[in-house]
């Protein structure tokens, strides 16, 4: 390369994404239960039920970490189902919960539940949530944090107490992560390249 030539590279760059249609590119993270490997139990295990014997009181993390970049930032839940309870946070906030045999999104009602923070088994209301809803995320945000805590309670009644040890405990979970990538892409470049 001659000397000069990479800034008229780069000034060629340039205009081809001033000339061009400037895009960002939407991208989806999976955020479900058929990606085991992404979700971190409280126990230390990975994925999304508790092995017969371990706590019944229990929850499981999926970290999505963002691009500084990142904009139009949510959060799409589709479906949660859980055996025996269970509520979802997303960075700390509560966006729905589940109790056995109800089918997806159907509250529950007034019930029981222990977060597993100390203060044992407290009153809790089912609220359920609307399958598809997609909760939007602050820009700036870079780790989207889905928290799911559950009760093993060997029951489909909301006011159970959970187990002294989980017998069979798990979630069933489709969402996704969806923001834009933040960086401008031309369509002018890509037709005409230098």
């Amino acid at each position: 390369m001659k000397a000069g030539t990479g800034s008229f590279v780069s000034m060629l760059l340039a205009g081809a994404v001033i000339a061009g249609s400037a895009q960002a590119i939407e991208i989806s993270v999976p955020v479900d239960s058929i990606t085991q490997e992404g979700w971190v139990r409280s126990d230390g295990g990975i994925g999304t039920s508790m092995t017969p014997g371990g706590p019944a009181v229990w929850n499981t993390r999926f970290v999505v970490t963002l691009p500084a970049e990142a904009t139009a930032i949510s959060f799409k839940l589709d479906g949660f189902l859980a055996d025996d309870k269970g509520v979802v946070h997303l960075n700390g906030v509560f966006i729905a919960d589940a109790a056995v045999t109800r089918p997806n999104g159907t509250a529950a009602g007034p019930g029981t539940f222990d977060f597993g923070l100390g203060a044992g088994n407290l009153p809790y209301t089912f609220v359920g949530y609307v399958p598809g809803t997609a909760f939007p995320i602050l820009p700036g945000t870079t780790t989207v944090t889905v928290l799911v805590y559950m009760n093993d309670t060997g029951t489909p009644d909301p006011s159970a107490p959970p187990l002294a040890v989980a017998g069979t405990s798990g979630i069933s979970f489709d969402g996704a992560v969806r923001y834009d990538d933040g960086r401008i892409f031309s369509d002018s470049f890509e037709d005409n390249p230098p």
